[in-house]
């Protein structure tokens, strides 16, 4: 499936609407970071306050078009049903010397978790991935204890990494912690 710059889903009965992350989106971003700072604080790296802030938003939103339409990321909201607010957050960036892979990070809303929205949109957004963006392979990292993302990124066909490729480590909450590391690639090879 090739997504649009604005999708609407019914994902198990519940209607979202998937778009491509935009600078006239920062009211409703600066409020999903806002409304999720605690939840958010056990899981992502360190945040600056400046993601507290409207105008911050903005410049963000602003850069991650541009890196949309020139193909090296993909930035996607996932909005309420009528639109009023972001619900969840996908982003596809590259790697550090690494062209042909794209690491994936995601959040969901804490009053929208545990619905199968996002292991939904997370599939779409993938396979479009991998057939608008020159890519041969996507990464993701979770922490050891988060089992709702390991079981989402095993469920959409990601393998964890091995021995010393198997870890990864980023500042979380002010603590180096270890993540694990699972990725997708493109084609697989069959038996």
């Amino acid at each position: 499936m090739n997504l649009n710059d604005k999708n609407e889903l019914n994902v198990l009965g519940q209607a979202v609407v998937l778009c491509r992350a935009q600078a006239w989106q920062s009211h409703m971003m600066m409020h999903y970071y806002q409304r999720n700072r605690a939840l958010l604080k056990l899981w992502e790296p360190t945040r600056s306050m400046l993601y507290l802030f409207e105008a911050s938003w903005r410049k963000l939103l602003k850069e991650r078009e541009q890196l949309s339409l020139n193909k090296q990321s993909a930035h996607w909201v996932i909005l309420s049903p009528q639109e009023l607010q972001v619900i969840g957050c996908i982003n596809l960036a590259r790697l550090p010397f690494s062209l042909p892979t794209l690491n994936l990070g995601y959040s969901m809303d804490q009053d929208w978790q545990r619905r199968g929205i996002m292991s939904h949109v997370l599939d779409l957004v993938v396979e479009d991935a991998f057939s608008e963006l020159e890519i041969s392979e996507v990464e993701a990292s979770c922490l050891p204890e988060n089992t709702a993302s390991q079981q989402i990124l095993k469920r959409l066909g990601f393998t964890q990494r091995i021995k010393e490729h198997g870890y990864r480590t980023y500042d979380i909450n002010g603590i180096s912690r270890k993540h694990m590391c699972f990725h997708k690639a493109k084609y697989r090879l069959s038996s």
